[in-house]
């Protein structure tokens, strides 16, 4: 069974949106890089609700480094009730019982599931229990 594995930047403060986050961009150095790139091979496809899908639309296409060759190629399955159309390659549009779609990935076979920040997809599937780990993540000491 696949795991759904997290990867949300937080501030000192516990600010996980805005400012705080789209900033730490200028504080991306290689290791960042390398690591991103590393999680992003690691993992089949990408969760996301509305908001994040329409905010990585905007930036992930137009980067030309090998995370961004991997974050465009990857499936991304994009939880809501309200968008239009996901243009975004490999996007699909998911409505209805999240439970029970993002169950069916976990079940099929293949590396992990990634979501990025820690959103409205990210707490239902807390509340769910979805995430259960079968094994400790490993903690990367620099």
């Amino acid at each position: 069974m696949r795991n759904i594995l997290e990867d949300t930047l937080v501030s000192l403060d516990g600010v996980s949106a805005g400012a705080a986050v789209s900033g730490f961009a200028e504080y991306r150095d290689e290791a960042y890089l390398r690591d991103g790139l590393g999680q992003a091979l690691a993992c089949d496809a990408l969760l996301m609700g509305r908001t994040t899908y329409e905010d990585f639309a905007k930036i992930w296409p137009r980067r030309t480094d090998p995370w961004a060759d991997r974050i465009n190629a990857m499936p991304k399955y994009v939880f809501s009730s309200t968008l239009e159309k996901a243009d975004w390659n490999n996007s699909t549009i998911v409505r209805g019982d999240v439970e029970a779609y993002v169950t069916r990935l976990k079940q099929q076979e293949g590396r992990d599931l990634l979501i990025y920040g820690h959103g409205l997809l990210a707490e239902t599937l807390l509340k769910l229990s979805l995430p259960r780990f079968e094994r400790a993540p490993k903690a990367e000491v620099y």
